[in-house]
């Protein structure tokens, strides 16, 4: 599991090394009718299992896995990350899902699914 920090520059989001805590942030997840979603400031860490899958972690028990569209270069050694909202600051299931942002790669997300803690 990797920790990082989040910093904001338009509608992409930096994570790196250490957590970095933002104040007023509001609610962190949402869950609509007809998506899953979470926004992007609430990011506290990210486990890749693989180069098109990546489970993402938004509070101490709150886990997301998100499919992404083929291979992602390098997900797998990535100690950092961006992530591009599709809605703005969120990350979404749908047409509008976002996008993953490696140092090699710009990954679309097909699907996000909130899952139980893997640990």
């Amino acid at each position: 599991m990797k920790s990082f920090s989040t910093h904001f520059s338009t509608k992409i989001f930096l994570v790196s090394g250490a957590l970095f805590v933002l104040s007023a942030c509001g609610s962190t997840n949402s869950e609509t009718a007809s998506n899953t979603c979470f926004y992007i400031n609430s990011v506290d860490s990210f486990e890749a299992v693989d180069n098109d899958t990546l489970r993402i972690q938004t509070g101490p028990t709150t886990w997301y896995e998100a499919d992404l569209l083929g291979t992602c270069l390098n997900l797998r050694f990535e100690q950092s990350l961006a992530f591009e909202g599709g809605l703005g600051n969120r990350i979404c299931d749908g047409a509008a899902g976002g996008y993953v942002i490696t140092d090699e790669d710009r990954c679309a997300i097909t699907s996000l699914r909130r899952i139980p803690d893997p640990e």
